[in-house]
C-alpha cells in the first residue's frame, strides 16, 4: 500500500574504532535509523493487528495522468454512542486510518499524506496516461468473468509495517526495518487466529510478529525482481517526466515540499569521530603543500 509516511533516509557506511580500538557506533546515519524506529515502535504499539480486505476499485488523475487502484478495507468507520446518557456519537476511524494518524503524530512534519482532504489508503495497480484510461480499465475489470467484489476479495492480516529507503532513481524499495503492530507481550490478539481461513494464506497464521527487525544492509522484499527491467525505468521516467510538465502547466507549483526530519544531535562518539577526521584531513594537506614546494 502506499507510504503510511516519507522520510530521509541516509545512507550507512562501515564501523569505525579509535586509537585504543574502542568501536565507536556504527554510524551517525544508524544512530538516526535507531531513533527513527524507536518513534515508529512508540506509534504502532498502539493499532493491535487488524484484517484488511482488497474488494473494490478506484481511480484517480485527470487529463495527463490516471491512476488504477485497490480499496484496502479495515472496516468502515462506526458511528459509537457516548456513555454520558446523551444521544451524541462520535466517529471511530478504521485501523488503517488509525494507524496512519499515529504515525503521523510521531512525525507531524511528515503530513503530505493528509494535507489534501485526509489519507485515503489505496494499493496501486497501474499507471494510466489520462483518467479516462484508468476508467476504462477499472470498467473492463469489473465486467470481467471474475470481478473485484466483496465475495472474491483478497483478504489478510496486517501485523507489522517496514521502514523503506530508495536512492535516487532506483525503482526497488529495500526494507530497513520491520516493525510490529501491537503489545509484544500480548501476540494472542492477533486476529489471524480467528480470520476466515478459506481467504487468508495459511502461512499467516499464528505467525504474530513480536519484535522489530532491522536489515543490514537493507534487503528487497522476497520474491522481487533482483533489479528493474529496463522497459520498467523507462516507463517509469516518462511518467516522471509527464508529473513535472503538468505540474509546470499547471501554474508551477508542484506539490508543496514539507520541512524534513529535524536533525538529531551528535553523540560524543560521533562528535569525537568527526573532529578525528577533520584533524587528520588539515594533517595531509599541510604535508602535501610542504612536499609540493620542496
Amino acid at each position: 500500500m502506499y507510504p503510511f509516511l516519507k522520510l530521509e533516509h541516509p545512507s550507512k557506511s562501515d564501523n569505525s574504532e579509535d586509537g585504543d580500538g574502542q568501536s565507536f557506533p556504527q554510524s551517525h546515519d544508524d544512530y538516526i535509523v535507531s531513533n527513527i524506529v524507536k518513534r515508529l515502535e512508540s506509534s504502532t504499539r498502539k493499532v493491535a493487528p487488524f484484517i484488511v480486505r482488497l474488494n473494490e476499485l478506484g481511480t484517480f488523475g485527470g487529463k495527463r495522468r490516471g491512476v488504477l487502484w485497490l480499496h484496502p478495507d479495515s472496516g468502515d468507520t462506526v458511528l459509537l454512542n457516548k456513555f454520558d446518557g446523551s444521544n451524541e456519537t462520535h466517529r471511530q476511524p478504521s485501523p488503517l486510518i488509525e494507524l496512519q494518524q499515529s504515525l503521523e503524530e510521531a512525525f507531524p512534519m511528515c503530513k503530505d499524506q493528509s494535507q489534501k482532504g485526509g489519507f485515503t489508503p489505496h494499493m496501486t495497480l497501474s499507471h494510466f496516461p489520462s483518467l479516462e484510461e484508468a476508467l476504462q480499465a477499472k470498467e473492463s475489470m469489473e465486467s470481467s468473468s471474475n470481478p473485484i467484489s466483496s465475495s472474491s476479495g483478497l483478504e489478510f492480516v496486517l501485523d507489522r509495517i517496514y521502514l523503506l529507503e530508495r536512492k535516487g532513481d532506483s525503482g526497488q524499495f529495500l526494507r530497513v526495518a520491520e516493525i510490529a503492530l501491537g503489545d509484544r507481550c500480548d501476540a494472542s490478539n492477533s486476529p489471524s487466529s480467528t480470520a476466515n481461513e478459506k481467504n487468508i494464506d495459511s502461512s499467516t497464521q499464528g505467525t504474530a510478529l513480536t519484535e522489530t527487525k532491522i536489515f543490514d544492509p537493507p534487503q528487497a522484499f522476497p520474491d522481487m525482481p533482483s533489479h528493474e527491467e529496463e522497459w520498467v525505468y523507462q516507463e517509469r521516467m516518462a511518467m516522471k517526466s509527464r508529473r513535472r510538465n503538468s505540474r509546470k502547466l499547471g501554474g508551477g507549483r508542484g506539490r508543496q515540499r514539507t520541512p524534513g526530519v529535524p536533525r538529531i544531535p551528535d553523540t560524543p562518539e560521533v562528535i569525537a569521530q568527526k573532529r578525528a577526521e577533520r584533524k587528520a584531513k588539515r594533517e595531509r594537506l599541510l604535508r602535501e603543500q610542504n612536499e609540493n614546494e620542496l
